[in-house]
């Protein structure tokens, strides 16, 4: 049986993240450096292109399998929540297990936030 990408709340993506799971931030390494979740990592999965429109990270894959095994629990959130959850769909295809998705992104995100 395939695993599931669960979506779940920001109130419980933080108790997720302080029970040890990875948050993983699949923003533009600009949108990162603008307020981030402490702690949190930055693995893009879309980025900015030369005419400013958005082009997806075709190291997306490579770089979080470089990071952590298909077993490693991970929150995913972005902005909204629309590429989290493309990432997320991604990740679960190629056999990642252990995943959530932070609904509304970090625009609904209540918690601390660093810079």
């Amino acid at each position: 049986m395939a695993a599931t990408v669960r979506v779940v709340p920001p109130s419980e993506a933080q108790q997720l993240v302080e029970a040890g799971h990875v948050f993983l931030d699949v923003r533009t390494p600009q949108e990162y450096a603008s307020g981030h979740v402490p702690g949190s990592v930055n693995v893009p999965f879309m980025l900015t292109g030369s005419d400013g429109s958005m082009v997806k990270n075709s190291e997306f894959l490579d770089q979080v399998k470089a990071k952590y095994s298909s077993s490693t629990p991970l929150v995913l959130s972005c902005r909204s929540g629309k590429r989290s959850n493309m990432a997320a769909n991604v990740l679960r295809e190629v056999g990642f297990t252990s995943l959530a998705d932070m609904e509304g992104g970090m625009m609904a995100w209540k918690g601390p936030i660093a810079r």
